[in-house]
């Protein structure tokens, strides 16, 4: 059955499954006890088909552009011979290497700056605050997890909805408010919230912990700072909250 759907179809029914998931898990283990997220769920919702539509017009702009140039320097075709899982694994972490450098760059380059303000704005971290991001944020961040899935590694289409869906539970993950035991040291290997947090306070951390999925980079880039050497109760989001009708659009 998997087989005859869209790789869109999987990453959807992954962020469902999850997505339910991660409000039971909230409930039962919260980080923050007196969240209350009625003032931010709009704007989330109304940013998820923002992020919906910049992911789909730069996957489709991928697609055109690799189908006119035929592109292929023998690599391809080795790494189709390897394993899912091989390919799975070095696919995942050279992803987040480029995600970690672009997320970086968005925060020292001023325009790049405008595309991922908006993210920023949030002042309530929990699930779904991922997935508030504008549309030019969607658009280039879309980019190196198409082009090293599809056309570096070559995954077939439950492939690459799974490696699509398991970015999907990473997201979630770290932007959630849940409560991670520190006995657990997750943080050592995986962006936990804990982890990703600090990167969202008025704490001066926000250009820290850059790390998408693994906290590797920032640990050896120069841009980790402890999550258990700073203050708990921050607040979340910008000092000088942007237009955010305008800034939803990145420009």
């Amino acid at each position: 059955m998997l087989e005859n759907l869209r790789y869109e179809d999987i990453e959807t029914i992954f962020l469902v499954v999850f997505a339910l998931i991660f409000v039971l898990l909230e409930k039962l283990w919260p980080k923050n006890q007196n969240l209350d997220i009625k003032a931010t769920l709009k704007w989330d919702i109304v940013c998820f088909f923002a992020l919906v539509l910049g992911v789909n017009i730069s996957r489709l702009v991928i697609s055109k552009f690799y189908s006119s140039i035929h592109l292929d320097f023998g690599l391809m075709e080795t790494t189709a011979q390897w394993t899912f899982v091989t390919r799975f694994l070095i696919a995942f972490f050279l992803s987040d290497f480029v995600l970690y450098w672009l997320h970086r760059g968005m925060h020292h380059n001023p325009f790049l700056w405008r595309t991922h303000q908006f993210h920023h704005t949030t002042e309530t971290l929990y699930w779904f605050s991922g997935f508030r991001t504008s549309f030019m944020h969607a658009f280039l961040y879309a980019f190196p997890q198409v082009l090293v899935g599809f056309y570096l590694f070559r995954f077939t289409t439950l492939e690459l909805g799974i490696a699509f869906g398991m970015g999907v539970i990473a997201n979630l993950f770290s932007h959630s408010n849940l409560a991670i035991p520190k006995s657990w040291r997750l943080h050592y290997l995986f962006v936990t919230p804990d982890f990703h947090h600090p990167h969202h306070s008025q704490l001066g951390t926000q250009n820290k912990n850059f790390g998408n999925v693994f906290t590797v980079w920032d640990r050896l880039f120069g841009s980790y700072v402890d999550p258990n050497k700073i203050r708990s109760d921050f607040k979340y989001g910008l000092k000088d909250q942007p237009n955010k009708w305008r800034s939803m659009t990145g420009l």
